[in-house]
């Protein structure tokens, strides 16, 4: 069944069965908020590595360097 269907099958409902589905609805998402909630915690407290420039001396001073040569090949024409 497509939305587009399913939206006119709630048109033809009554009142009381609209708000039936809603809380239906409510309940399912409700539902799932809670499963992503355990999810979201069970990552808690744990570490990952991430990188950092910081431990990177090697990089930077390459990258000068390769700034350095940059400018003077400027320079030089």
């Amino acid at each position: 069944m497509s939305l587009n269907d399913l939206l006119l099958e709630l048109d033809r409902l009554t009142r009381a069965e609209k708000l039936h589905v809603i809380q239906h609805l409510a309940h399912e998402l409700e539902s799932e908020e809670r499963v992503t909630a355990q999810v979201g915690e069970s990552k808690l407290g744990k570490q990952y590595d991430v990188w950092s420039p910081q431990d990177a001396g090697g990089a930077v001073a390459t990258l000068h360097r390769l700034l350095q040569e940059h400018d003077q090949d400027n320079h030089d024409d």
